[in-house]
């Protein structure tokens, strides 16, 4: 969290993509979900296959209570061959 205010000056001055990655990180430790999801999904613009990044916005998505959300992002890395856990995905309700 110490980090914050450099990473919000970096992307401020370079636009340098890979901050929203840090940023969704703080976000979600402060539990401010749509901040975070925000930043991982600008991040997934650029690295659409960054399996981690992926995964956590699938996380956050469940944290947050977006089940359809999170429906659709497993989806979409199950479409791209990306794992999710097993235990993950019988966490998703089906209705």
């Amino acid at each position: 969290m110490a980090s914050e205010r450099y990473l919000l000056k970096e992307k401020q001055i370079t636009g340098y993509y890979k901050c929203d990655f840090y940023l969704a990180r703080i976000a979600r430790e402060r539990k401010e979900y749509s901040n975070g999801i925000d930043y991982l999904t600008s991040y997934l613009k650029v690295e659409p296959k960054d399996a981690m990044a992926n995964l956590n916005l699938f996380l956050l998505y469940m944290e947050a209570d977006q089940i359809t959300n999170a429906r659709r992002q497993a989806k979409k890395m199950q479409e791209c061959g990306l794992d999710i856990p097993a235990g993950l995905l019988q966490q998703i309700p089906m209705h």
